[in-house]
């Protein structure tokens, strides 16, 4: 009995237990424009200049880690941010969020 309950334990905290994945991670300068924000899940829908060395002009959503910044996610505000790529697992987020001069 004693050993089936340590099992159910560690198993119990290994299945809690959370690991950042390992990886180097890149980062990009973001330039774009807010087309939304959504709070709840944290992630803004940006539509975005080319992102040199990574990929073209597009809308997307990315992930905010920056909650402080978040007030600057106004719908048509024109942004500019640090966007961070890990590699190993395709994750990826944006941060240092500033706003910019509108063109």
């Amino acid at each position: 009995m004693k050993r089936s309950w340590f099992l159910l334990t560690l198993l119990a905290v290994s299945c809690g237990k959370k690991e950042e994945p390992a990886g180097p991670v890149k980062e990009y300068r973001l330039t774009g424009v807010v087309v939304s924000y959504d709070a709840d899940r944290k992630v803004a829908l940006i539509r975005h200049e080319k992102i040199e060395g990574l990929m073209e002009a597009m809308t997307m959503e990315f992930p905010v880690r920056d909650e402080r910044a978040a007030s600057k996610l106004v719908p048509g505000q024109r942004i500019t941010a640090r966007l961070f790529q890990r590699e190993s697992d395709y994750e990826y987020w944006i941060s240092g969020i500033e706003t910019a001069a509108a063109r």
